[in-house]
């Protein structure tokens, strides 16, 4: 028989016993969590010295990315003056190649070990490396990208400014003023129907509509917005303004830096004629497919319809596309019958 006093202290020595057993439980997990945190994230040392340590996740990094193919040299001297010029500018670097059969992934691997390669096919193109540089970084929990082209080489303190743009409070996507052999001033950005190469005197920096992917850094409100470059519509040429006008209008503001200033070298002008584009083909390759459809010509005709719908509304981007190409190719019967370098005839 059980007495009521004892039966009333059972349920409160049972109680005590099931959070004893409840403390020792968590105590444990904390240890085993608390141990799987410290092996997944080393500590993190901090400046001063001393055993000041975080068993804390590493804060993520941006990443530079560098789309190259078949320009080892250039990928060298690029990355030569990152390291000279830029510090260690607190961001990963990787270089995306394109299938190079020039040593440039292996070359790059031996001189600069800390820079990741990552080797996708030669039918990338450049908007499909950049969406994989992209990729890789967001993945990574990366805050923000740079664009880089392999021929173009940041001044000292270029990036970090750049990325400063896009890091900050509220994010933008920023380029850099660049400037060739000759110092004369490139045209990178565009406002409205006008080409600009620099912010007007006294500015900064200026907002503007698109930039061209040689140097920009772009946060990640950016493909939080809308996605990765579209490089089925875009796979070369475009990829970067048509991105670039599609997240300003998205509302993450587009900037030239003035103060973010870049050399390219070397610079090769775009053709802006057809007949210009064909005196620079080899000989005898210059077909109407060559011109207007290979993924590699400025004249790509579905590139520019594409592009001009998504600057001007699907019917004014249409009737303009339909206008260019006409015009384009009268030029490039003209210059190919007069040059005899290829063939007028449509496919």
């Amino acid at each position: 028989m059980v007495l009521p006093a004892a039966r009333a202290r059972r349920p409160a020595r049972h109680a005590r016993l099931r959070r004893r057993h409840r403390s020792r439980r968590e105590t444990g997990l904390r240890r085993i969590l608390r141990r799987q945190t410290r092996d997944r994230h080393p500590a993190l040392v901090l400046p001063g010295g001393g055993d000041q340590t975080l068993t804390r996740a590493a804060v993520p990094r941006p990443w530079i990315l560098l789309p190259v193919h078949q320009r080892r040299e250039l990928t060298l001297r690029c990355l030569r003056q990152l390291r000279e010029t830029q510090g260690d500018a607190g961001a990963t670097v990787a270089v995306i190649d394109a299938a190079s059969a020039d040593g440039t992934a292996d070359a790059v691997r031996r001189e600069f070990p800390s820079v990741q390669v990552l080797p996708v096919s030669a039918d990338h193109w450049w908007t499909g490396a950049i969406v994989h540089g992209m990729q890789a970084a967001a993945a990574a929990a990366a805050p923000a990208v740079l664009w880089l082209n392999d021929d173009c080489l940041p001044d000292p303190g270029c990036i970090a400014r750049l990325l400063t743009h896009a890091t900050g409070a509220a994010p933008a996507l920023a380029g850099a003023v660049c400037r060739d052999d000759s110092d004369r001033p490139v045209p990178t950005a565009f406002a409205g129907r006008t080409a600009l190469s620099a912010p007007p005197a006294g500015l900064p920096a200026v907002k503007v509509d698109g930039l061209s992917g040689f140097c920009v850094a772009v946060p990640r409100a950016a493909w939080t917005a809308v996605g990765f470059p579209d490089a089925v519509r875009f796979p070369h040429y475009g990829g970067d303004t048509a991105y670039t006008l599609a997240v300003g209008r998205a509302g993450v503001p587009v900037l030239l830096d003035g103060a973010a200033t870049a050399r390219l070298s070397p610079y090769q002008e775009r053709a802006h004629t057809v007949a210009a584009y064909v005196r620079r083909l080899p000989a005898g390759t210059a077909t109407w497919a060559s011109v207007f459809r290979a993924t590699g010509s400025p004249f790509r005709a579905a590139t520019h319809l594409h592009y001009l719908r998504l600057r001007y509304g699907f019917v004014a981007g249409t009737l303009l596309a339909a206008g260019r190409l006409a015009g384009w190719q009268a030029a490039f019967i003209a210059a190919a019958t007069g040059a005899g370098r290829g063939s007028a005839a449509a496919p």
